[in-house]
């Protein structure tokens, strides 16, 4: 049955449920997931890896991981079909409260009345839906986001997009890969090649990922995460994107030629695949890499250098709470020389997200766009490193919007 059609506001009850097969898929990459991490040790042993690289460290290894992970991990239906109820440990916002969740409780069951909970505090979300029509004001209509009406997806309908913290967020990463020119560049590669190729460190629950693949084209897509994180974005991407070709990279087995879809691969068995995955147009990284140990921040810039060969681009964003956060800038400065911060819209995660983009080589094309403070290693090129977004000329029409009235 298609979602009924209500005035504003969106809740769980006027999303598309789950079909059996649908739940029958998600119950399937629960289980991968679950392998997955009970094999992680063996693996790290029999391959002679680190376990302070590869196991959850700093603050993702407190125990909120591992509950969240055992929350979706038992396969029950309700909580799976209000699968974004428990996105909460990715964004920092909870669906429950359309607030951020720094003081919220844990979520230890997603309630049975979640859509009156949600309708209750609707009117929290009102500014992100204000503020998202200001991002995307003079935003080409193909590069503004949707939100699949699944999972529970909440929030006011602003020109058929459900808006609330988490797509306003999303919408600000694609409004700095639209104007540093990076989007651009995707879709010129799908030119030349029929697709694009994107690893994402830490994909959440597959938010950006949805949206970049919607945007550019066709994505040869690799998802590098752990397990306890990859059973959220494997349901959700393997649900959403109806035609793509979704898999879980498996320990001794090849990957195959390059082609468009989405693989999903163990953060642990990273080291295997680099030689497969081979040289990629951009490596994405936001809201994790300053939470992760110094080690581990590393090991994932050596990654990094070694996928964009000479052409791709790195982008992350990322926060930094001194004596909390690890200082990354300092630590990729070591592995990539080139990079400069991004302009961008004002976060909603207030001091929780400065966008930059790092490379191997100088690009003229790219980094020639303007004064922005570069980051990287001085070298010895013609012009400073950096990567400014583009100014926008503003367009004769503006949007409308149905504001919040309840």
């Amino acid at each position: 049955m298609p979602p009924t059609i209500r005035p504003d506001f969106f809740g769980p009850r006027d999303n598309f449920q789950l079909s059996e097969q649908d739940f029958a898929n998600a119950c399937k990459w629960c289980d991968t997931m679950v392998a997955l991490r009970e094999g992680r040790s063996a693996y790290l042993a029999a391959n002679g890896l680190d376990p302070k690289v590869h196991l959850p460290a700093h603050m993702w290894g407190q125990n909120f991981v591992a509950s969240n992970f055992q929350k979706v991990a038992r396969k029950d239906y309700h909580t799976i079909n209000h699968l974004r109820c428990l996105t909460y440990n990715f964004t920092g916002y909870s669906m429950l409260t359309m607030a951020g969740c720094e003081n919220t409780p844990e979520v230890l069951f997603v309630p049975e009345d979640a859509d009156a909970i949600i309708r209750g505090v609707a009117r929290r979300a009102s500014e992100a839906a204000v503020n998202f029509v200001r991002a995307t004001q003079h935003m080409p209509k193909d590069r503004i986001i949707d939100a699949p009406r699944m999972f529970g997806e909440s929030g006011w309908d602003v020109d058929g997009t459900i808006v609330n913290f988490d797509t306003w967020s999303t919408q600000q990463r694609i409004n700095a890969l639209h104007g540093s020119g990076i989007l651009d560049f995707l879709q010129q590669r799908v030119r030349e090649r029929g697709h694009a190729r994107i690893v994402e460190i830490g994909a959440g629950y597959g938010n950006l990922a949805y949206s970049l693949q919607k945007i550019v084209g066709p994505c040869d897509y690799f998802v590098v995460d752990l397990p306890e994180s990859m059973i959220y974005s494997s349901i959700y991407l393997d649900t959403v994107l109806r035609e793509a070709d979704c898999r879980a990279a498996q320990a001794g087995q090849p990957l195959g030629p390059s082609r468009p879809g989405v693989t999903f691969v163990g953060n642990h068995m990273i080291g295997e695949f680099l030689p497969q995955i081979g040289e990629v147009d951009l490596v994405i990284n936001v809201l994790s890499l300053s939470e992760m140990s110094a080690a581990q921040v590393a090991h994932y810039g050596r990654c990094a250098s070694q996928l964009l060969g000479t052409e791709g681009v790195f982008y992350e964003q990322n926060y930094i709470v001194p004596g909390v956060h690890t200082d990354i800038v300092s630590i990729l400065q070591q592995q990539l020389p080139y990079g400069a911060q991004l302009d961008e819209t004002s976060s909603p995660h207030r001091g929780r997200g400065t966008a930059r983009l790092w490379a191997n080589t100088y690009r003229g094309e790219l980094w020639n766009r303007g004064g922005v403070n570069a980051l990287g290693r001085a070298q010895a090129q013609p012009e400073t490193p950096a990567f400014p977004p583009r100014i926008l000329p503003p367009q004769p029409a503006t949007r409308r919007v149905a504001l919040p009235t309840a």
